[in-house]
């Protein structure tokens, strides 16, 4: 029972993590504004959307340099994570 408790919490604090990350991720974007560029048309255009989460993770490298957007690491994951779970739902391992 105990085992089974602490697998529970473990789970629940994963994705609580999660979550914070795509929230910080489209605090990001938004105070990035990356909407000025980019509507959300982008993300859902067969001929312009991404077509994996390796393209999208070097998109969002390319973007963030390019617009010299000042995010660490971590922040240029949470977008990623942002844009990957409302818009891509890519599997973040191909």
């Amino acid at each position: 029972m105990q085992i089974k408790l602490l697998i529970l919490i473990i789970v629940l604090c994963t994705s609580l993590a999660a979550d914070k990350d795509v929230e910080n991720g489209k605090r990001l974007y938004d105070k990035a504004n990356c909407a000025r560029c980019h509507s959300s048309d982008i993300f859902t255009d067969e001929e312009r959307a991404v077509k994996s989460y390796a393209k999208l993770v070097d998109r969002i490298k390319w973007c963030a340099v390019y617009q010299e957007s000042g995010w660490n690491d971590k922040e240029v994951m949470d977008v990623i994570k942002f844009l990957n779970k409302s818009y891509y739902k890519y599997p973040e391992t191909d």
